[in-house]
């Protein structure tokens, strides 16, 4: 079993650790890199890939975008969305437009294989942590008002 993966992120220093990261694994094979939306939802059509790993915030706030083009056209490959920036505000806006997760990419490198490892066999990946926000905004029922607004809206 080989997990071929998209890297999709707008810097170049961090697609490269990313493929560093992943290539220690044999299980995990880095079939292709972009460093905006569309060259990544060209590369998603015209190859075939098991994983996407998707930056949140790519030039012009395209991130959302292109994980809502995926799933439309592709919904069962699985995309993990990650961003330096924290986003436990995201992680619903995040899953509801069908992402498989979200990571940090302040994680230690054994948790973003896990990670992709976790999306790959069709389960969602969330830490704990995230674990918790949801629980919190279940019981709390109520949105914040910035939490109600569409994707393009945010």
């Amino acid at each position: 079993m080989v997990i071929r993966v998209l890297i999709v992120d707008d810097h170049p220093v961090v697609r490269e650790g990313l493929k560093r990261i992943l290539e220690r694994t044999e299980e995990i094979q880095v079939g292709g890199e972009a460093g905006d939306a569309q060259d990544a939802l060209e590369q998603v059509w015209q190859n075939s890939f098991d994983v996407v790993l998707l930056d949140y915030i790519l030039p012009g706030g395209k991130g959302m975008e292109a994980l809502e083009a995926i799933k439309r056209n592709k919904p069962q490959l699985p995309v993990l969305m990650i961003s330096m920036n924290p986003a436990d505000h995201l992680l619903l806006r995040i899953l509801d437009s069908g992402g498989a997760g979200f990571i940090s990419k302040s994680v230690p490198p054994d948790a973003l294989i896990d990670a992709i490892r976790t999306v790959y066999n069709g389960k969602i990946y969330i830490t704990p942590e995230q674990a918790q926000f949801l629980a919190q905004q279940h019981a709390l029922g109520d949105q914040l008002p910035h939490e109600r607004l569409s994707n393009r809206e945010y």
